[in-house]
């Protein structure tokens, strides 16, 4: 469950990402990345708090941890989260700064696509795909996200915070049956919806063993995509170089209008296994800072 922040701690984040965002402006990328090390350094090493919530992941990637090897994970961790950060600013604040993709599995997308509704892109907190937005627009179609979101302003996107249009709609899970209606509104348009299929709010759910130990797995992008009659897609991204990055997409399914139980369970299985292959590659580019398996 996540907790809201008090509006003492979410004003001194929003003061944090003011000065993190106007370093982007003044320093560009470069100097962004060089200003996060002390940050991160000291973040890694004094917040405890974190190291419990984190340790988990770690040792079923890496194996038992010394406390060394736990702060060096957390370090490097957080150094790709702060980089995620920096890349997403840099979109907005300079758009000078580009940045490149390789793409694989687009044809599924497209085939998709093609027969006449819109497509739920099932992803995860991985890479950035606000960095990579262009590989997933297509013409005549509205991308849409489907997002928790709350007042503070360290949650906020870099565009919220100029005050400029977003470059995707949000559809928030706090609306009316948590923005179904407003999704199946979409996908009925023929329009994209980006899910994140690696958190379990509320709804139901399926539990199924990832990386070892069974998590809990949304398992409403299905019965949304069944109910209009579309396709379920995942996408995952991975930041591989500086300016680099790559775009995963995986086979399309087809729920049916009321799937049951082990429909569902056969649905959700080969996401989670392109999430576990993804974590084995990239295990610094997962970004659920929290106890995944004792939801």
């Amino acid at each position: 469950m996540i907790k809201t922040k008090s509006k003492i701690v979410n004003r001194l984040e929003g003061l944090g990402l003011f000065f993190f965002y106007l370093t982007i402006k003044i320093a560009g990328q470069r100097g962004a990345y060089l200003m996060l090390y002390p940050v991160i350094f000291c973040y890694a090493f004094f917040n405890i708090g974190m190291k419990k919530l984190t340790d988990p992941y770690y040792e079923l990637i890496f194996g038992k941890l010394t406390k060394q090897e736990s702060f060096l994970h957390r370090f490097n961790h957080f150094m790709n989260f702060g980089r995620l950060m920096v890349d997403r600013g840099l979109i907005g604040l300079r758009p000078d700064i580009k940045f490149n993709y390789t793409t694989k599995g687009k044809k599924g997308f497209l085939d998709a696509l093609e027969k006449g509704c819109g497509v739920i892109l099932l992803t995860a907190h991985v890479g950035s795909w606000q960095v990579v937005l262009s590989a997933i627009n297509q013409p005549g179609r509205t991308v849409s996200s489907l997002m928790f979101r709350d007042d503070g302003l360290a949650t906020k996107h870099f565009f919220e915070l100029a005050g400029v249009e977003p470059p995707f709609n949000i559809i928030d899970v706090d609306n009316y049956l948590g923005g179904s209606i407003e999704t199946i509104n979409s996908l009925l348009n023929g329009d994209i919806v980006m899910i994140m299929g690696d958190r379990h709010f509320k709804g139901p759910y399926i539990n199924i063993s990832f990386l070892g130990k069974n998590a809990k797995i949304p398992a409403s992008p299905f019965i949304l995509a069944g109910s209009a009659g579309c396709a379920v897609v995942p996408l995952l991204t991975a930041k591989s170089g500086k300016n680099s990055n790559e775009v995963l997409i995986g086979n399309p399914v087809w729920p049916t209008r009321r799937p049951d139980a082990a429909q569902l369970e056969k649905l959700v299985g080969p996401f989670v296994k392109m999430i576990e292959e993804y974590v084995y590659k990239y295990p610094y580019q997962w970004y659920n800072f929290y106890n995944f398996w004792n939801e």
